[in-house]
C-alpha cells in the first residue's frame, strides 16, 4: 500500500487501489512493455471520509449530499465490486469515492473545486463538528499517488 494512501480508511484505501488495477490494466498498452512502468491514470478521485455521527446529529441525508456531488458533469460514483456470502458478485456505487473526469466545458481539477465550492457554500459552519473530511486523489507514475486535503469543506 503507498503510504500516500495510508491516511485513509482501510476500506478506502483498498478501493482505490481496486480502481487503480482495473484503469491501469483498461488504459496500459499491452504490446508495449516500456508502458508497464510508466502510465498516467487520468481521472482524478474526490474521496469524503464521512462523519456519519455528525450528518446524523445535523439532520442531514448523506444521500442528499451525494446527489449534490453528482449533479456536475464529469463526476460520477466509483462502481465497487462486492462479493455476496453466497458467492456472487455485485456491482455497488461507493458514498466516498468519486471518479472526476474532464468535460468539454471544464477540466477535472475545476470539477473538483467547483463542488468543494459548493458543498462548502451549502454545508459549511464555523463552529460545528464537521461531517467528514474531503481530498482529491491522483494516481501517477508507478503506483504513487498524490493526496491534497480541502479544509472547511463541511
Amino acid at each position: 500500500m503507498p503510504d500516500s494512501l495510508k491516511g485513509f480508511k482501510k476500506e478506502i484505501q483498498k478501493n482505490i487501489m481496486q480502481w487503480f488495477e482495473i484503469t491501469k490494466n483498461n488504459n496500459n498498452d499491452r504490446n508495449d512493455p516500456e508502458e508497464a512502468d510508466d502510465y498516467y491514470i487520468d481521472p482524478l478521485l474526490l474521496v469524503i471520509e464521512w462523519d456519519d455521527n455528525a450528518i446524523r446529529n445535523r439532520g442531514i441525508l448523506k444521500n442528499n449530499i451525494i446527489t449534490i456531488i453528482q449533479g456536475f458533469n464529469g463526476c460520477q460514483r466509483l462502481q465497487l465490486n462486492i462479493t455476496t456470502n453466497v458467492g456472487t458478485n455485485n456491482v455497488a456505487p461507493s458514498e466516498s469515492i468519486f471518479v472526476i473526469t474532464d468535460t468539454q466545458v471544464g477540466s477535472k481539477r475545476q470539477i473538483i473545486k467547483d463542488i468543494v465550492l459548493l458543498l462548502r457554500q451549502t454545508y459549511f459552519q464555523r463552529g460545528i463538528l464537521s461531517m467528514g473530511r474531503v481530498y482529491e486523489v491522483e494516481a501517477t507514475r508507478k503506483g504513487a499517488f498524490d493526496v491534497s486535503e480541502f479544509r472547511e469543506v463541511f
